[in-house]
């Protein structure tokens, strides 16, 4: 037995810190020395066990039990790689191809019916999203058909618009005559109906072109407000106790066009006397570089119920007999001249619409 021992290592206090400082010891150890080994061999303490091992010999050892261990380490990786694949391809890729294919599917075809995404019942990320592709699919298809009614309302208004717009010659041409009447009655109606008259045939040209062309025809120009408003309040021709206050100040100008803006604030004030209001309001203020127009009534208020759907075509009115047009061709006539439309309030006694629009640039 060799006297001599390069390095001692003992393994009744053993750790591991201490054995992996040792195989690295004679890893770098060069040349072939001796380590000396003490331990008890298992369930006899009694009993001391002391061995001398090369440290070259050591070091192989170790080195092909490491091989072992790594093999098995792949080995045992590349199952669980397969496993999980396998997992991944049936629980995850397969469902989200077909998924895929549902959307290209309906991409192709959005209005039909037949190619509806038909939901796993699965509770997790792609059940959510199954459940989501659907109800976007039932609200692509809701406004399509809501579109196609829209299209098919546009065509016949086009077309009774321009009988209208005929006729409407037609009673200016009759009217004509009416300016020569001494009846002081007729002089007082006259500019009143004339005036109609010429915006009915505004309305009608304007309309022709936003069907043929998407965007309402705008014909900007300066003008006095209040007196706009003033010539609005006459045409509602309302008698106590129902009362309209004009509030707007009588130097306030901007530019629009004159027509369109009077159809949108005339739509407000319609509205809040069809609810039951026997009073409105309409004043103004400037905040920043914008206009506000209110327009206040003391009506009961609208109910929750269409608050969220105010401003959407058809949908937005509780009235017999209204097309519920009013609100979404008010909006749409502001957003056109750069502004918009909310409501800034609602409840009993107390309604009030905003017209947001921009001030001139030299006010």
């Amino acid at each position: 037995m060799p006297l001599v021992h390069n390095v001692y290592y003992d393994l009744r206090n053993s750790s591991i810190p201490s054995m992996l400082g040792m195989m690295l010891q004679t890893a770098i150890s060069p040349g072939n020395k001796v380590i000396h080994i003490a331990g008890d061999p298992h369930g006899e303490n009694a009993i001391l066990v002391e061995i001398d091992v090369g440290c070259h010999d050591l070091f192989w050892q170790s080195m092909e039990n490491t091989k072992r261990a790594i093999g098995t380490a792949l080995f045992t990786a590349l199952l669980v790689s397969i496993s999980f694949y396998g997992f991944l391809q049936i629980a995850v890729v397969r469902r989200l191809q077909r998924l895929t294919s549902i959307i290209l599917d309906f991409r192709r075809a959005p209005a039909d019916a037949s190619r509806s995404n038909i939901c796993s019942g699965r509770v997790d990320e792609i059940g959510i999203a199954e459940e989501a592709f659907r109800q976007i699919q039932n609200d692509i298809r809701a406004a399509l058909i809501y579109r196609t009614r829209l299209a098919a309302i546009g065509m016949a208004v086009t077309k009774i618009q321009h009988d209208l717009r005929g006729t409407l010659s037609s009673v200016m041409l009759a009217s004509d005559t009416l300016e020569t009447s001494s009846d002081p009655e007729v002089q007082r109606i006259l500019p009143g109906l004339l005036a109609a008259i010429d915006r009915s045939v505004e309305l009608c040209r304007s309309s022709m072109s936003f069907a043929q062309d998407g965007v309402l025809d705008l014909n900007p120009h300066r003008f006095l407000l209040s007196t706009l408003i003033d010539e609005l309040f006459k045409e509602c021709h309302v008698k106590p106790p129902y009362e309209l206050i004009n509030q707007v100040s009588q130097e306030l100008h901007v530019v629009a066009d004159r027509v369109q803006l009077y159809r949108a604030v005339s739509n407000l004030i319609r509205n809040a006397l069809e609810a039951g209001a026997d009073q409105v309001i309409v004043s103004t203020f400037i905040k920043e570089d914008m206009l506000e127009l209110d327009v206040a009534d003391n009506g009961p208020g609208i109910s929750g119920k269409i608050i969220s759907r105010l401003f959407t075509p058809f949908m937005s009115s509780t009235k017999f007999g209204s097309s519920g047009l009013g609100l979404s061709i008010a909006r749409e006539i502001a957003m056109v001249h750069g502004g918009d439309v909310n409501l800034v309030v609602s409840g009993p006694g107390r309604t009030v619409f905003c017209i947001r629009l921009p001030l001139p640039i030299d006010y």
